[in-house]
């Protein structure tokens, strides 16, 4: 009896030293040593999470975007700070579409000129979330079937253009490879202040590795809970061995109810108080 729990103690221990998932900012640092840019609360829905609007009431959510925003602008970066700005993550579902997207929405609403692009030709569905058509758009461009003027979509949100996946491609990284791809960097660069681009898991496609070493960063989404960080070192690792400039890690669904979630977002502190609210205030101080 005792040796069968002994046993069974030793196997719970080597699964729990096997699920090496991350729950918090601390835990990601015991194994990490890149630079978090920000923390994204989780967002208790059912579904797909909808993108940012002008005047959208999650109120802490939109606030860790504004915190991202500020982090890449006022980040000490090694050289010019960057413009083509690409996101990817380990594996598939990390967040790093929405968080793209979000992002993008965010920097066009301080005022900045941006073009969102869906560069996961594979499973990109930016253009859901946008409700917008998917074709023609960043594999027509690769291919060069179609200038890229051409696929650029306007948005309801005012600054942001949006270009998406368009056709899937056969044998996509080689296209990413191609000259192409710099060509396309080089022009959009010339009329947009900031590129912002989605893009496939490192570890899923090559398509990535290939892509990224001609933007000027990479953003890395990790989402807490979720991820192996062996899957994320591996990943990491896949990039470095590129030379690809990884510009930081994004906690995707951090738990605000951590007490380390203060060290990013004080979640207690801010919160959004309607004119009602402020004038029931004053006149019952009054």
């Amino acid at each position: 009896m005792c040796f069968g729990a002994a046993c069974w103690g030793a196997i719970l221990f080597i699964l729990d030293r096997m699920d090496d998932r991350m729950n918090s900012y601390s835990e990601f640092r015991t194994h990490f040593r890149e630079d978090v840019l920000g923390q994204v609360p989780h967002q208790n829905v059912r579904g797909q999470l909808a993108l940012l609007q002008p005047e959208d009431d999650r109120h802490l959510y939109a606030e860790a975007f504004r915190n991202l925003r500020s982090s890449i602008l006022f980040k000490q970066w090694k050289g010019d700070p960057p413009r083509a700005i690409l996101f990817t993550s380990a594996v598939p579902d990390e967040g790093k579409t929405t968080t793209a997207g979000n992002l993008a929405i965010t920097m066009a609403l301080a005022g900045a000129r941006v073009l969102l692009v869906d560069a996961d030709l594979r499973r990109g569905a930016m253009h859901d979330l946008l409700g917008q058509d998917g074709m023609p758009g960043f594999g027509e461009i690769l291919s060069e079937q179609v200038d890229w003027h051409k696929t650029v979509r306007r948005t309801h949100i005012p600054n942001l253009s949006f270009i998406p996946k368009g056709e899937p491609l056969a044998q996509t990284s080689e296209y990413f490879l191609s000259d192409a791809a710099p060509r396309f960097l080089e022009e959009v660069k010339a009329e947009f202040d900031y590129i912002i681009m989605d893009s496939a898991p490192v570890l899923v496609a090559d398509d990535t590795a290939s892509f990224a070493p001609k933007v000027d960063t990479v953003l890395f989404v990790v989402r807490m809970s979720s991820t192996n960080a062996r899957l994320v070192a591996r990943a990491l690792d896949n990039l470095y061995g590129r030379q690809i400039n990884v510009g930081g890690v994004i906690l995707n669904r951090s738990s605000t109810s951590l007490k380390e979630y203060s060290y990013y977002n004080y979640a207690n502190y801010y919160y959004y108080r309607t004119p009602a609210a402020a004038t029931a205030g004053t006149d019952s101080k009054a």
